[in-house]
């Protein structure tokens, strides 16, 4: 059987053993052939010529040309490199989501197991937001992840710095769902940094929905709790994507079912009351 991995996703295994090696200094290793493989490549396309400005120019080209992401080198004279995207964090997260970095999200997550709630929810959403998503977008849900539980606390900082929640493998997902059950705190608007510098704080119990491709992010709560329950939703189409993806990764039927579940219409039950169907769990 061929196996498919993604190139962020490959490097981020190497990185977890070359850094879990007992006998020698893996992350010295890793440091060292990573500056000196980057330093031939701006080597090779730089010219003489270049000027300061043209030089960092090209390395911030070279850094996104190679998938790296988006690297900003204006605070270089101070000694900070800023990277507002990161393909390759982005495949660390995905795979080890215990090491995300806490200068990027600081957030405490609960699934919602309980299948009494979980079936309010959906009865609920189907009848209001995802009702309201199909009649401005012509967007049918059919399939959703695991509902989340999400608290950012203000003691902690809680915040997520700007990113997409399509990062491989999760090009399935098509629209993100967040309903606010809290709104006395500081702090904590959700802003979408691409487009406008407003900042939206939804009252709670109203749901805010947007598609998974346009970056986000939650700015930091300055005192309160801020909670909400958050899913990704998609369609027949983006089932298909998943399925291929986890087929490519060798995971077996059990788990497949076990992350996904479908919307259908019930025999005799109005559009307006549309239920979900768990495939094997949730």
């Amino acid at each position: 059987m061929e196996v498919i991995v993604h190139c962020h996703h490959y490097n981020a295994r190497i990185q977890r053993t070359i850094e879990g090696a007992a006998a020698v200094d893996g992350k010295g290793i890793f440091v060292s052939v990573s500056e000196s493989v980057f330093a031939r490549h701006i080597a090779n396309v730089l010219r003489p010529d270049d000027d300061a400005a043209q030089r960092l120019a090209v390395i911030e080209g070279l850094y996104a040309h190679l998938g790296f992401g988006r690297l900003h080198l204006d605070g270089l004279a101070s000694g900070t490199l800023r990277a507002s995207e990161s393909h390759y964090v982005e495949g660390w997260a995905a795979g080890f989501p215990e090491r995300v970095d806490p200068e990027k999200k600081v957030r405490r997550d609960v699934d919602i197991r309980d299948p009494g709630l979980r079936s309010t929810l959906d009865q609920r959403l189907a009848r209001t937001a995802y009702r309201e998503l199909r009649k401005v977008t012509g967007f049918e849900v059919t399939h959703r992840e695991t509902y989340k539980l999400v608290g950012y606390r203000g003691q902690d900082g809680g915040h997520y710095i700007p990113h997409r929640d399509t990062y491989f493998p999760l090009g399935h997902r098509r629209y993100s769902l967040s309903v606010a059950l809290t709104d006395d705190f500081e702090g904590g608007g959700l802003y979408f940094p691409e487009y406008t510098q407003d900042v939206y704080r939804p009252a709670s119990g109203t749901a805010a929905m947007f598609p998974c491709t346009l970056m986000h992010g939650v700015a930091p709560v300055v005192s309160g709790l801020r909670l909400a329950i958050v899913a990704f939703l998609y369609d027949e189409a983006g089932a298909r994507v998943k399925r291929r993806h986890e087929q490519a990764a060798g995971m077996g039927s059990t788990e497949r079912a076990n992350r996904m579940t479908t919307m259908v219409d019930l025999p005799g039950v109005p559009e307006s009351d549309i239920v979900w169907k768990v495939d094997g769990g949730d």
